[in-house]
């Protein structure tokens, strides 16, 4: 039970005298009970980044509550622009898990991960035969509409949805029926969270991002 500002308290006291009479007393005890908020540490959510890209992580804010000013520690360090900051930059060019130590003025501590999963993104193997793709909308929630152009000579791809850590939300194959292929795609199982969705063909590879709210 945390208190706010000053607590009195009454402690009752009782004297057997020599009469064997009890006789009582209030004794009145001013406690300063101000005690800071919890600290809370966030290191931002997992999230997926194409071979190449940056971006900023932790929260918004990274620390709230305990005693200000805080101090922030990120492991590993590679990758970061800075380990020391509350919102470094990370570049990394492997999927990493980046932990966030927080410790605040009264040396109270606090930790929060996150997971950067790096993919390769790839816009197709060969150009060429590459087909016009749209997906909408981004953010999406409950589902999503997927739009593919047909390439010639080609009848069936795969589909699929993964998450920052790697997992598959989702896998199934298509068919193209004519020149295009246009279908609702449901993610109402999906925890909200950004995605990459990946298209393959034989003569192709095709991934981008998605965020999913929920």
């Amino acid at each position: 039970m945390k208190f706010h500002g000053k607590l009195t308290l009454v402690i009752a006291a009782f004297v057997l005298m020599a009469c064997f009479r009890l006789a009582s007393a209030q004794i009145y005890v001013a406690v300063n009970a101000n005690q800071p908020s919890e600290l809370i540490g966030s290191a931002g959510s997992d999230t997926i980044i194409c071979l190449g890209d940056t971006i900023s992580i932790g929260g918004n804010p990274t620390a709230t509550g305990g005693s200000p000013a805080y101090a922030y520690s990120w492991f590993p360090s590679f990758g970061l622009s800075d380990d020391s900051v509350a919102n470094p930059v990370a570049s990394s060019g492997s999927s990493t898990s980046y932990i966030l130590s927080i410790t605040d003025a009264r040396n109270c501590s606090e930790t929060d991960t996150i997971t950067i999963l790096v993919d390769t993104c790839p816009n197709g193997i060969f150009a060429e035969s590459l087909p016009e793709i749209r997906f909408y909308p981004n953010p999406a929630s409950g589902e999503f509409m997927l739009e593919i152009s047909k390439p010639d000579g080609e009848e069936i791809f795969s589909f699929e949805l993964c998450d920052a850590l790697g997992i598959t939300w989702s896998r199934d194959e298509f068919q193209f029926a004519g020149k295009a292929f246009r279908q609702d795609i449901p993610v109402f199982g999906c925890p909200a969270g950004t995605y990459i969705i990946r298209l393959h063909s034989g003569e192709w590879n095709w991934s981008r991002r998605i965020v999913i709210m929920q």
